[in-house]
């Protein structure tokens, strides 16, 4: 990239928070801080903890008897609930699922070292592989999704 405003304009197409490049001696780092949230308080006489509320809450927000809004259970939810090993991001990057033009599917049985799935990153596709033998019991992200570092991506049983 030639110029700061190139870096900026990556930076907000993959709506991303944190950026940092570095070239020879030269570094550049971009930093979004999250939007403020205003609170929201129950009603006086209730004695209900502020809900501080989020974007992604207030998409999922369902009204309790009170009218006041509750927050959908996370996404993460279902964490606790999984058995196996669970293969996360090695980096921030985009998601491909096709490996030698086929996509990993549930149910599929895989070996330790068998490519899972690729993350291109600057240009350059970095292969995930399967820590150990077993078989996908879940797909966490999408294909052509941007993915963070330390994303669940696969789980393996």
């Amino acid at each position: 990239m030639k110029s700061l405003e190139e870096y900026a304009a990556l930076f907000e197409k993959l709506a991303l928070t944190e950026l940092t490049v570095v070239e020879g001696d030269q570094k550049i780092c971009l930093k979004k801080q999250p939007a403020p949230v205003a609170p929201v308080f129950a009603a006086p006489g209730q004695t209900q903890a502020p809900v501080h509320a989020t974007p992604a809450a207030e998409a999922g927000a369902k009204p309790s008897a009170a009218g006041n809004a509750q927050p959908a259970a996370p996404a993460d939810a279902g964490r606790a609930a999984r058995t196996g090993e669970v293969v996360r991001s090695p980096l921030l990057g985009v998601f491909y699922a096709r490996v030698n033009g086929e996509a990993r599917r549930l149910g599929e049985q895989v070996r330790k070292g068998d490519v899972l799935c690729t993350i291109e990153a600057m240009k350059m596709m970095n292969e995930v592989t399967a820590p150990a033998d077993g078989v996908i019991t879940e797909i966490l992200a999408t294909d052509g999704a941007l993915v963070e570092y330390n994303q669940e991506l696969f789980v393996i049983g």
